[in-house]
């Protein structure tokens, strides 16, 4: 039952969020805070596997999940084999089950490694499946009871017909690979009747790292599995991770929600740029730049070495503003430490003239953009009215000759 919960709580997070089709850049915080998150929300889910333990077995299962979280970001085969000598053993509890008698745990770990060593079990596979077949239909017509012999052939059948599959995985590897493998197997089996609890936790290290990993895939970003393990650790010793599994939730859903405006966002940008390009009275630059021309002005036009006065707001291409002047407060700017593309829309204007800047990002703020205000790769528009300029030759004075006397 704890099993069946875990994995329904498993289900429930890896659902929880949807695919994104573009990689992200993350700050660090924000790596930092999603890996932490992920980890707070695996809070309940182990609470709930763990109430019915003894203080012991809470341990033991503790060991298992640090066990799998710290080899299983190296792709370790040992934890592999961890994995799946776990997997195993909650097959011959369902085969048990069904069949109504105990598996000699002894007998199926020496099958098991004959098959993983591409050894004879005793069985093939078919022979194995049709013998563990004819023995649970004369359990259930007979009297329940079976002797030791059948109990050994039925262990080394059941180990038989899952060692098939590994023993086909094992072909494929190298040979230092399936040694790793097989210890990994042997450690697990070696636990199983003695401290399922230790098995209990390995399943739900390796399950919580895959979820993990999942996360990493859907939302297009890198995390940290260094933090992600340092949350799990806390939140498995009852320590404090800095959230609590609500507000996890909720800050990973308003991350999601802010990356995916992110994306629908940069998705029209080239679509928007199109459209502007094909409107009338539009002047298109060489470098992708174009301005709009709402109110000519008169007289000079800014070289790029000078100072304007302008009137402006910069705004995204959904009408987001991300910068602008106050109402009557003109700011003054050196047309050398503006964006390009601003700069070269500047270049076009007259004093007194009003246009509106459309800039690509390769002309703006790139590739990094500006955290907080501007996306990556944002288009980003300006309108501007140019109220006065200087230019640069015209500040430079002469410096006066001294008199006699001075």
């Amino acid at each position: 039952m704890r099993k069946l919960l875990l994995t329904l709580c498993i289900s429930a997070l890896a659902s929880a969020f949807t695919a994104q089709a573009r990689i992200h850049e993350l700050q660090q915080f924000e790596v930092d805070s999603i890996s932490t998150a992920l980890a707070t929300l695996w809070k309940e889910p182990m609470q709930s596997h763990t109430q019915s333990m003894t203080p012991a077995q809470k341990a033991s299962f503790k060991k298992g999940v640090t066990l799998a979280l710290d080899s299983a970001r190296t792709n370790d085969p040992y934890v592999q084999g961890l994995e799946e000598g776990a997997r195993i053993y909650r097959y011959v509890e369902q085969a048990e089950q069904i069949g109504g008698y105990t598996v000699d745990m002894d007998v199926f770990r020496k099958t098991i490694l004959k098959a993983i060593d591409r050894k004879s079990t005793g069985f093939t596979e078919s022979e194995a499946d049709t013998y563990l077949t004819d023995l649970n239909t004369r359990m259930v017509k007979g009297s329940g009871k079976i002797s030791k012999s059948e109990i050994k052939k039925a262990s080394q059948a059941l180990a038989t017909v899952w060692a098939g599959y590994m023993a086909r995985k094992s072909a494929k590897d190298e040979p230092q690979i399936v040694a790793a493998y097989r210890r990994g197997v042997t450690t697990a089996l070696s636990y199983a009747r003695t401290d399922d609890a230790f098995l209990d936790g390995i399943e739900a290290g390796v399950a919580a790292y895959r979820s993990f990993e999942r996360q990493q895939q859907a939302g297009g970003y890198e995390l940290s599995i260094v933090r992600f393990n340092l949350a799990m650790d806390k939140m498995l010793n009852g320590r404090p991770t800095g959230f609590t599994p609500l507000t996890a939730t909720q800050y990973l859903k308003a991350m999601q929600e802010q990356l995916a405006d992110i994306d629908a966002l940069l998705d029209n940008s080239q679509a928007f740029l199109d459209s502007i390009a094909r409107r009338e009275g539009i002047i298109n630059l060489p470098t992708g730049t174009m301005v709009e021309i709402v109110t000519e002005g008169e007289g000079d036009s800014p070289r790029a070495e000078d100072l304007v006065m302008v009137n402006y707001s910069g705004s995204l291409i959904d009408g987001t503003q991300f910068s602008g002047t106050e109402p009557g407060k003109p700011t003054i700017f050196d047309m050398r430490e503006l964006i390009a593309g601003f700069r070269d829309g500047l270049m076009q204007m007259k004093k007194g003239g009003i246009y509106r800047i459309y800039i690509p990002s390769d002309q703006g703020y790139g590739h990094e953009g500006v955290y907080g205000k501007i996306p990556k790769d944002a288009v980003t528009i300006f309108d501007v009215e140019l109220v006065d300029l200087r230019h640069t030759d015209e500040l430079q004075q002469p410096a006066a000759t001294p008199t006699a006397g001075e």
